[in-house]
């Protein structure tokens, strides 16, 4: 039954539902521009910028920087209807929005030296998204604008990077004016969400490895799911509660093959390794990336556990807000 959408075509698809990023913004007449970053390391990442609709020129307004969460994209900030949109909304309030990806996301597949074919491309978690994405998106911004500073919004994944990068280096506070983070995620102690507790107690992660896969989540089949979840959309609500909505009710269920179309947008093995990580540490805290045994860990840290991220050295002005319905950010993890 599922390979006849494939060989149809998927018929009854939304069009945005397999529109670019750039395609989607130039259908609803808002004016969008590309620019391409290089890190430290050596992988290419891809910002977005986007201004008010109908518009004939972007905003010199102050700067807001959006960051994605956990095999997500930029795309997460424009998918939804349009007056529900994130990224819309901000631009038609006269903000500059810029849109940042993550190394290896859809978006972001490019290196100077490596490919995606390449084991050594994946060989990041979100500790180096936080060591090298995170400045250099936000540094390129702000010279590019000129503004000494910008607020900055992050869902997820996109909280954990910037509250890392805060507490290993303090001075950054100085380019922000206040950093809005959704779903804040600076332990995992209390998540109750069924993927992250298979990913965690089971050997699926271990055969992923062996079998030679560092792509985990690729943006390959979403057409597929896309479909499924308009002709059976019950599916991807249970998706939905098994990965971290405790209350599916609230979705927005009708444009969820939209939604699906640009999700999930890939990461790496490493990278979901150390989120099972965390998991299993059941305490408190930001751990950086175990490297196995105390003779490796303590070739890259200098000490045989890894290190955790000190929260206290923060000085950036932090809005958190969490949800009573998110199985992954808990109320109580958000509280700690």
């Amino acid at each position: 039954l599922l390979v006849l959408p494939i060989v149809l075509g998927f018929p009854g698809l939304k069009p945005e539902t397999t529109m670019t990023f750039t395609e989607l913004c130039q259908h609803l007449n808002y004016p969008v521009s590309s620019h391409y970053v290089t890190t430290p390391d050596g992988y290419i990442l891809h910002l977005y910028r986007i201004a008010s609709k109908n518009s004939n020129e972007f905003s010199n307004s102050v700067p807001v920087f959006m960051q994605h969460g956990l095999i997500d994209s930029s795309d997460n900030w424009i998918v939804n209807d349009e007056s529900l949109a994130p990224g819309f909304i901000l631009a038609n309030k006269g903000y500059d929005v810029w849109l940042g990806n993550t190394r290896g996301n859809r978006h972001s597949r490019n290196n100077t030296h490596l490919t995606p074919k390449d084991p050594e491309f994946w060989n990041y978690s979100w500790q180096n998204m936080s060591e090298f994405d995170i400045p250099t998106e936000i540094n390129y911004v702000l010279d590019y604008t000129g503004y000494p500073k910008l607020a900055y919004i992050g869902h997820s994944q996109g909280t954990t990077i910037m509250m890392a990068h805060l507490s290993e280096h303090p001075e950054f506070a100085q380019k922000l004016y206040v950093a809005a983070l959704l779903a804040p995620v600076a332990s995992i102690k209390h998540q109750t969400s069924e993927i992250v507790t298979i990913f965690s107690h089971s050997e699926l992660l271990g055969l992923v490895q062996t079998l030679g896969i560092h792509e985990l989540f690729e943006n390959k089949a979403n057409y597929l799911l896309s479909f499924v979840c308009e002709w059976f959309d019950s599916l991807c609500v249970d998706g939905l509660y098994l990965m971290a909505d405790a209350n599916t009710t609230v979705d927005n269920v009708d444009r969820m093959q939209v939604i699906m179309g640009h999700y999930p947008s890939g990461t790496s093995y490493r990278n979901m390794q150390h989120w099972t990580q965390m998991s299993l540490m059941q305490k408190e805290g930001l751990p950086k990336f175990d490297y196995g045994s105390p003779e490796a860990n303590t070739a890259h840290y200098g000490q045989k556990e890894p290190p955790t991220y000190d929260f206290s050295r923060i000085s950036a002005k932090l809005g958190l807000f969490g949800g009573k319905f998110d199985r992954l950010a808990d109320m109580t993890d958000v509280a700690w």
